[in-house]
């Protein structure tokens, strides 16, 4: 009795292991053994913030070609970029997109080809260089704000020390809700996260990298993790989308240039216009998706650079020639200028190689027919990555690849740099708002740079914590005047 009792409980798991050692389609894919079973491996590196460099551990053990999970396959070729992010139907967005629980299918989440382009291309004229031309004097009123609140900071003194990743975020909120509505939050003024929405977002970001491995079975698997997310802040940024609406719709304002203006005079295939429901959900997302990852990649910048006074030293030279008078109470530099700022570009893009804020890799899946890279079949239906975080350390393409060396951007033959450099992700399916989250990453950098001598308070390692965005727990630095 007892033996066959024995024999019923340990079928399950002998027939598993069987299954997948001699069946498992995955089998011949390089990488540890426990990442053959379920993903509570990659699960666990989600909850301990750090999956994308544990990935990086298993890339330079295994090779370019690692499983990661019972159904995940991580690949760091740089030819692989246009095979799975560049091909529209063969890769379709994978399962892990479901996280993203929204009432309708938006601009990050739309499984459909067809449906994405259609959505993209009613946003798109909004993103275009003229329309963030026409924007940039509303981004430039709530920069003189956030000046006039940095140096309210000195109280009569040469130095101040200010936590720069409360007053930067504060910025990239208040700047990403007047671009899609044409209202800030408030952050700004008020100097403090008022309505917990940065703070709940940010505890969001934690549980959506987990919940996208959340499925029952052998397969992907999520201890003790929610298969649905908390809505309330996402609930808070709806309303205030909503109220935004029918405030606009109530109050017509034509001198306004931002998202909602130009939704409200969009039109569907068919010629007529556009319903709200088509377009204030997608609204809403890029709030949350606009405001974190620039605030970021800038935190990243300013920490990078107050460490190093050399780097430091030759932007504040830049930008003395590329702006050379004392600034006025009101100035702000403009986007068209910051583009002149040669050697800045060049380390915001090393920082960035080095500390991209989006470091994990955006999931596909093959769902048409195997594909192989690197020697290895990958069969249909696999879910397959590129981690941004370890093509921008491929030795092939960035020789020293843990050296930081802003150089490397402006000598010799940069293209496949520039080709593997992943922050915004490739292809029809890339980052819709790049050039607006880049116009402002560097109109931030100028400002900062240009009024402060920044150095970083305590020399210890900087603290990271990786959900959907790589983000910095704090950045205290002293601001100088110059």
């Amino acid at each position: 009795m007892m033996t066959t009792l024995v024999i019923l409980l340990l079928s399950p798991i002998i027939y598993y292991a069987a299954w997948l050692l001699f069946f498992d389609p995955l089998r011949h894919i390089p990488g540890p053994f426990y990442t053959r079973i379920s993903s509570v491996w990659l699960v666990t590196q989600c909850r301990l913030h750090r999956r994308s460099k544990k990935i990086q551990e298993l890339h330079k053990k295994y090779g370019d070609i690692v499983r990661i999970s019972s159904n995940d396959v991580s690949i760091n070729r740089p030819e692989a970029i246009q095979e799975i992010y560049n091909h529209q139907k063969e890769f379709a967005k994978g399962p892990w997109y479901g996280a993203f629980e929204s009432p309708v299918k938006i601009l990050l989440t739309t499984y459909d080809v067809d449906e994405h382009a259609e959505q993209r291309r009613n946003f798109a004229p909004a993103f275009s260089a003229r329309a963030l031309r026409e924007f940039e004097p509303s981004m430039d009123q709530l920069y003189v704000v956030w000046k006039k609140r940095l140096l309210g900071l000195f109280d009569q003194n040469e130095a101040a020390t200010v936590n720069l990743n409360e007053w930067v975020t504060f910025l990239a909120y208040d700047l990403i809700a007047e671009f899609v509505y044409g209202k800030p939050f408030g952050f700004i003024e008020k100097g403090e996260d008022f309505l917990d929405m940065i703070t709940g977002l940010d505890r969001r970001s934690t549980t959506i990298a987990l919940s996208g491995y959340y499925q029952p079975g052998f397969g992907r698997t999520c201890p003790g993790c929610p298969s649905t997310v908390s809505g309330a802040r996402r609930r808070k940024i709806r309303t205030s989308t909503m109220e935004a609406y029918q405030d606009r719709v109530a109050h017509p304002d034509d001198s306004k240039r931002d998202l909602l203006s130009h939704m409200l005079v969009a039109k569907h295939k068919e010629g007529g216009p556009l319903p709200p429901e088509k377009f204030l959900p997608h609204m809403a997302s890029m709030i949350a998706a606009g405001s974190d990852s620039t605030a970021a990649s800038t935190l990243h910048f300013i920490d990078y650079v107050s460490r190093d006074a050399d780097s430091q030293a030759k932007i504040h030279a830049e930008i003395d020639m590329v702006f050379p008078n004392v600034p006025s109470e009101d100035w702000i530099p403009s986007h068209h200028d910051t583009q002149k700022l040669t050697y800045t570009n060049a380390v915001l893009h090393e920082v960035l190689r080095l500390r991209p804020t989006s470091s994990m890799g955006l999931e596909r899946c093959n769902t048409t027919k195997a594909t192989t890279f690197g020697g290895y079949t990958i069969p249909p239906n696999t879910s397959v990555s590129i981690p941004t975080y370890s093509i921008h350390r491929h030795p092939e393409v960035y020789p020293d690849e843990e050296v930081f060396r802003p150089d490397r951007w402006l000598k010799g033959d940069t293209s496949m740099q520039h080709k593997c450099f992943s922050i915004f992700s490739h292809g029809p399916r890339n980052c819709i708002g790049q050039v607006f989250a880049w116009m402002e990453i560097l109109k931030t950098i100028a400002l900062v740079f240009k009024m402060f001598r920044v150095e970083r308070r305590g020399k210890g390692e900087s603290r990271l914590r990786e959900g959907v965005f790589l983000k910095m727990e704090e950045c205290f630095v002293v601001l100088e005047r110059r």
